[in-house]
């Protein structure tokens, strides 16, 4: 909001790349042949990119409840870090194209932001938002910074304390009134933070990181590095103040520390060194996860095919043809009417190509759902959909090339990927996006030199809104279909454990008639009828011979007793599966429809499958 506000104040005569190349500060030619500039950019380089810990930090990987979450977490968080970033840097930036003449300082910024480009009401919210993150981040420092003195430094010097909590609102205050008073001091902000860094970083991340990354040692090599490293901290105080090469310090300070803390653990032959990992498993499982991500992709570029993979990306219905060749029309031709004189008066074969291109494509996916099924229609559309929407991003991005990015073409051009990204996927719509422009740069370079001397050159501010909206617009791409995949998981994933709760009523279901038939049947009397069988076709056997109608009499008495015997496993088995108490009585049929279309389960359909 701030940036906006600024932004619609400042006059249009002001150039923010004027303002650019009339700082000095901004000016990359004051650090050519310049050593200490140099070595000092690479001091703030490395101070920015080692990893400090600080406690607040650790305070919030110990906090999450496993690694993933702490990955997911700080993934997020550099990402609106960067975006918060680009908008920092765009709000000074315009700061400098309208106080181009104001001598600000750094303790009266803040009041000229409020007086100057706020209104009443939005003056209160500008204050209440800076004092807001201010309050956070110095709350979380105090309130780490107190812990640690009473649990880390007090108690272990004092012995146990009765009222721990009493020093530790004692300490908060101690802390935060000497960050106040060091502000005063202290009128550069980044000469503040280096400060700051001075007492942490050269000092406690050192032996943390080595830590971290398997180096193991004693107590005396940990205070001997942390002393060297402290040592040269005061060192360049002393030599060269407070404030001055402040990069330059921590690096060395980081690099004393370092090379005293191994050094004295080799000389005074410490137990420890580099033993790595003790519990490799996670290790192990995380290497072996990897593994298998970079096999999958590897295995599905080897076994790629192209024309399953088009097949893949057709819509289900013919609407979504139409829609594309209706866009299509619509979109280009409106880009066309605001296209120059001069592109259309030098280069009209261009101009006659893309019209006619236009028509040609739009007309033909109109008309789609009419097409003769002998013309084979389903293998053309396989191929001419992926192409019809690169043949869209590349017009558009060449037209908007050759009107220097006006707004109205902008605006089309980011429609276009949007669109590009509902019929397509969100990687592949960035991908032709991307070599659309990268096409349309160099054919206007090779092919069309005049249009190139005379395209008007956009705004840095125009430039920096596009770099803005593809960036949003790449985000939300990429959080929708992330979250569109993970929700047809999840309907899938209910789908099967619902799947798997009714197999498994089913199969104790089947458990439990077994044990009921092992409880009705009675063993014995099975037993009793097979031996009385057994003993009735011996007698008939023998009988057979010497008197074959007592023989027969013995078989009937026999088929007699199995027939009972049957009859007997019938019941048990009718006892057990068969027999259900009804219960009779009136229902009304459309609210027991209405109840079982409510009961059947819905499975997800997704696009390819």
């Amino acid at each position: 909001m701030l940036g906006l506000v600024i932004w619609d104040t400042l006059d249009p005569s002001c150039a923010i790349s004027d303002t650019i190349a009339a700082r000095p500060q901004l000016n990359f030619a004051q650090f050519i042949g310049n050593p200490t500039q140099i070595m000092s950019c690479v001091g703030l380089f490395l101070y920015l990119v080692i990893p400090h810990f600080s406690p607040t930090v650790f305070q919030r990987i110990s906090m999450a409840k496993d690694i993933r979450q702490v990955k997911k977490s700080f993934t997020y968080s550099a990402l609106f870090l960067f975006i918060l970033t680009i908008f920092l840097v765009w709000i000074g930036l315009l700061l400098l194209a309208d106080n181009v003449h104001l001598d600000l300082k750094n303790n009266n910024l803040i009041a000229h932001l409020i007086e100057r480009y706020t209104t009443v009401g939005f003056k209160g919210l500008l204050a209440i938002g800076i004092m807001a993150m201010m309050m956070s981040s110095a709350d979380s420092s105090i309130n780490a910074g107190a812990i640690m003195f009473t649990n880390d430094f007090l108690q272990p010097v004092v012995g146990k304390l009765k009222k721990p909590m009493l020093f530790t609102r004692l300490a908060s205050v101690v802390i935060g009134s000497l960050g106040l008073v060091m502000t005063f001091f202290v009128q550069n902000f980044l000469h503040l933070i280096l400060l700051i860094g001075s007492f942490y970083l050269p000092i406690i991340t050192v032996p943390f990181l080595l830590t971290i990354f398997g180096f193991r040692s004693t107590t005396r090599p940990v205070l001997i590095g942390m002393s060297a490293g402290a040592g040269v901290v005061f060192t360049f105080f002393i030599c060269f103040g407070m404030y001055s090469y402040g990069e330059i310090r921590i690096v060395m300070a980081m690099l004393g520390n370092v090379i005293a803390y191994m050094g004295s653990h080799y000389l005074l032959k410490s137990t420890g060194g580099w033993v790595g990992i003790q519990d490799k498993a996670p290790l192990i499982a995380a290497q072996q996860a990897r593994r298998q991500y970079w096999a999958g992709i590897k295995y599905n570029i080897k076994n790629f095919q192209l024309y399953p993979y088009l097949k893949s990306l057709q819509p289900r219905y013919s609407m979504y043809y139409i829609l594309l060749g209706m866009y299509l029309l619509g979109v280009i031709f409106l880009a066309l009417y605001h296209m120059p004189q001069i592109f259309k008066t030098t280069y009209p074969q261009f101009y006659k190509t893309i019209r006619y291109t236009t028509v040609l494509i739009g007309a033909s996916f109109i008309t789609f759902p009419i097409w003769p099924p002998r013309l084979n229609i389903k293998n053309y559309i396989i191929w001419a959909w992926p192409i019809a929407n690169f043949m869209l991003c590349l017009i558009s991005s060449f037209l908007a090339y050759i009107q220097g990015f006006t707004p109205i073409h902008l605006c089309i051009l980011m429609f276009n990927l949007i669109f590009v990204t509902l019929m397509l996927r969100w990687y592949i719509s960035i991908t032709i996006m991307f070599l659309s422009l990268c096409i349309s740069y160099i054919g206007i370079k090779s092919y069309l030199p005049i249009i190139d001397q005379t395209m008007g050159i956009t705004p840095i501010n125009i430039q920096f809104l596009l770099f803005i909206m593809l960036l949003s617009i790449m985000i939300v791409l990429y959080l929708q279909h992330r979250y569109v995949k993970e929700r047809l998981y999840a309907e899938k994933n209910n789908y099967l454990q619902g799947q798997y709760h009714d197999t498994n009523k089913k199969l104790q279901k089947a458990e439990n008639y077994q044990t009921q038939f092992c409880q009705k049947l009675n063993v014995d009397i099975i037993q009793n009828n097979l031996t009385e069988i057994n003993a009735y076709l011996q007698q008939a056997h023998t009988q057979l011979a010497t008197n074959p109608q007592k023989a027969g009499k013995i078989y009937q008495k026999t088929a007699k007793k199995l027939a009972n015997t049957a009859g007997y496993l019938q019941q048990v088995i009718y006892i057990i599966k068969d027999y259900r108490p009804l219960k009779i009585e009136e229902i009304d049929v459309n609210a027991f429809i209405n109840q079982t279309l409510k009961k059947i389960k819905y499975i997800p359909y997704e696009q390819g499958t």
